[in-house]
């Protein structure tokens, strides 16, 4: 039985993480295409926005390098069965304060991959995202629990996997 799961999660989790995350506690409606399960939340109380779904809502949110990851690796998951999450509010409570919200969680039977998405933008405020996606690794990361960092490079027009493991960080070409 696995160690990790949606209900699981859900199911124990404490007041603040339902409070923090309402949306995960909604009537979520499991949608299977293709043996691939992606969690559909809610519609928000916005009129404007009613019918369409919390999971539509967050992918035309994200980035041209985020849709382009979901698109080549998470979109078509033939044979595949997983659930995948689309930027999931205040997942990780952080030591030392603050939170982590990873670009993609995936959860399938073998267990969790926490996925943070970067481009070539090197500006300011760049590493925030990389600083927290590596105090959230250091802390939460375990055999069931991945954290993946995946850089896609414009110019070799490839994409490098950057694996968190406890004893040392592991790079991977995709």
């Amino acid at each position: 039985m696995s160690r990790f799961s949606l209900d699981k999660i859900l199911n124990n989790a404490s007041e603040e993480f339902r409070r923090k995350n309402p949306q995960l506690f909604g009537e979520a409606v499991r949608e299977t295409t293709k043996e691939k399960v992606v969690q559909r939340m809610p519609s928000p109380k916005n009129e404007s926005m009613k019918g369409v779904s919390n999971f539509a809502r967050r992918l035309d949110g994200i980035n041209k390098t985020e849709r382009r990851y979901y698109d080549t690796f998470l979109a078509d998951r033939d044979g595949v069965d997983c659930t995948v999450l689309v930027q999931p509010p205040r997942l990780f409570e952080l030591d030392g304060g603050g939170t982590y919200t990873p670009d993609f969680f995936v959860i399938n039977e073998k267990g969790c991959v926490s996925v943070e998405i970067k481009g070539g933008y090197k500006g300011p405020g760049a590493e925030h995202g990389i600083e927290r996606w590596k105090r959230a690794a250091a802390q939460w990361a375990d055999e069931r629990l991945a954290f993946v960092l995946s850089t896609w490079h414009r110019k070799e027009r490839r994409w490098v996997a950057e694996t968190w493991n406890t004893s040392k960080h592991t790079k991977e070409q995709e």
